[in-house]
C-alpha cells in the first residue's frame, strides 16, 4: 500500500514551526556544519530522508 501524497505546503508549514535555524552565510566551516546538523535533526524528526 503505497501512503498518500503529503502536501508541500502543510511540510513547509511545519518545518518552519520547528524554529530552524537561518543560514547566516559562510562564516566558518565549523558554523555550517552545525547549521547542518541542525537542520538534518529537524528533517529527521519530520521523518524526511530525501
Amino acid at each position: 500500500m503505497v501512503p498518500p501524497p503529503v502536501r508541500e505546503d502543510l511540510l513547509y508549514e511545519r518545518f518552519r514551526r520547528m524554529k530552524a535555524p537561518e543560514f547566516e552565510g559562510p562564516t566558518n566551516p565549523i558554523a555550517a556544519d552545525n547549521w547542518l546538523i541542525d537542520i538534518q535533526v529537524i528533517l529527521d524528526f519530520m521523518r524526511l530522508t530525501e
